[in-house]
């Protein structure tokens, strides 16, 4: 559901845009992870439906010509993969 609103709601800033102007845009979307706004949809996923997910969410943006996806990678100071550098 979080996807498809996301989807409908690039779909409309897109529209507002005149692209005839710029020559190079900056079309991205972020993509959040603290508290599962946009991804994953839910705590406790295994790494195959995340990833499925995030797929998804790359599609979605295809779709809706955008260039760039943010993905926040270090929600609560801490990180979506394991390291021993960084807790």
């Amino acid at each position: 559901m979080r996807v498809v609103l996301l989807f409908f709601t690039l779909n409309f800033l897109y529209s507002q845009v005149d692209s005839t102007k710029v020559p190079n845009e900056f079309r991205a979307v972020w993509v959040a992870s603290v508290a599962n706004i946009s991804w994953p949809s839910q705590p406790g996923l295994d790494s195959k439906t995340q990833k499925e997910e995030a797929i998804q969410i790359i599609e979605n943006a295809k779709k809706g010509n955008l260039n760039t996806i943010i993905l926040q990678v270090r929600p609560q100071s801490d990180a979506l993969y394991e390291s021993k550098i960084e807790p």
